[in-house]
């Protein structure tokens, strides 16, 4: 319920009960007003209103904390995000070459990797999958780097023996690429759940 919503409602019905107190107290007791059957009235009516705003402030800090978990999942999302391309952007060049078939392109793409670029993905997947957005993106994110460390390793392999008519080697990588670029199509498909799903 949207808290301008129950507001009113608490608000109303604590007017009415009020309302039905007084008018009740009058007409039943035989003091007027100031009875004591007035008085239990009265105490109903307060402990009436009373739940009610208890049920407000609790409603307020459910709120609160939901708020506060949907932007520590947000957080969390951009950073797996951010760290799975920063790993992805570096080996780009690598994938460039591979589907170009160029020799030349690989050979300047391995002298220009950065292993470090994997470092943080690799820190990442050591959270427990409790503390990740869902157990798929945790799944998904461990595929990706699994793929790109496949492909990285035979293309750091192969790189220097790698030349225009070495079919099998090309279509080698050519497969491990394609396995990492579907589990980045996937990887990416599970965070934009996560996004959409809040």
């Amino acid at each position: 319920m949207k808290r301008k919503t129950l507001v009113v409602c608490s608000g109303g019905v604590v007017a009415v009960v009020t309302a039905i107190t007084v008018i009740g107290a009058a007409l039943n007791s035989e003091s007027g007003l100031f009875g004591a059957e007035a008085a239990a009235w009265a105490q109903a009516g307060g402990t009436i209103g009373a739940l009610l705003i208890a049920v407000y402030v609790a409603q307020i800090t459910i709120e609160a904390e939901q708020h506060r978990r949907r932007l520590a999942a947000a957080d969390l999302v951009n950073a797996i995000t951010d760290t799975v391309d920063m790993a992805l952007n570096d080996i780009d060049r690598m994938r460039q070459a591979v589907k170009r078939a160029s020799p030349t392109e690989m050979a300047n793409a391995v002298a220009a990797y950065d292993p470090s670029t994997a470092f943080p993905l690799g820190h990442l997947l050591k959270l427990s999958v409790e503390r990740w957005p869902s157990p798929i993106v945790f799944m998904r994110t461990t595929a990706v780097n699994e793929h790109r460390a496949q492909f990285v390793d035979n293309a750091l392999r192969v790189a220097a023996h790698l030349k225009d008519g070495m079919l099998a080697e090309w279509n080698s990588l050519r497969s491990l690429e394609a396995n990492l670029d579907k589990s980045e199509v996937a990887f990416r498909q599970s965070v934009a759940g996560i996004v959409l799903a809040d």
